[in-house]
C-alpha cells in the first residue's frame, strides 16, 4: 500500500495531466463517497448536437452509463473539489499516509 500512495504522490508532483486529491477523513455522508464512478464531459459533440455529461457507475458485477443524473454528480463532484485537500497538501497527505503505514526501511 505504501509503494502505490508513494506513486500517487509522485504522479501528483511529475505529471501535468494527473491531479490527486485527498478528501479529508470524516466526510463519509458525502454522496460522492457512495460508491466509484467516473463523470466523462463531452466539449464537442458529433453531428453539431449539444455536448453531453455522462456518469459511470461501477458496481460490484456490472457498471452503467447513465445520463439523465448528470447534473447530481457535477454537483457532487464541485462539493469534493471545494472539500478536497490542495494538490500540494494531497501529495504531503499521501506521503505521511506511506510512511505511516508502509515506512521504508
Amino acid at each position: 500500500m505504501g509503494n502505490q500512495l508513494r506513486h500517487l504522490a509522485k504522479l501528483n508532483e511529475l505529471s501535468n495531466k494527473i491531479t490527486v486529491r485527498v478528501a479529508p477523513f470524516g466526510i463519509s455522508t458525502n454522496p460522492g463517497l457512495a460508491s466509484p464512478w467516473t463523470f466523462y464531459q463531452l466539449h464537442k459533440s458529433l453531428a453539431d448536437a449539444p455536448a453531453k455529461s455522462v456518469v459511470y457507475i461501477n458496481h460490484l458485477t456490472a457498471g452503467p452509463f447513465v445520463h439523465d443524473q448528470a447534473d447530481h454528480y457535477l454537483r457532487t463532484m464541485s462539493e469534493l473539489a471545494r472539500i478536497a485537500l490542495s494538490p500540494k497538501e494531497s501529495t504531503r497527505a499521501l506521503r505521511t499516509f506511506a510512511d505511516k503505514h508502509d515506512p521504508l526501511i
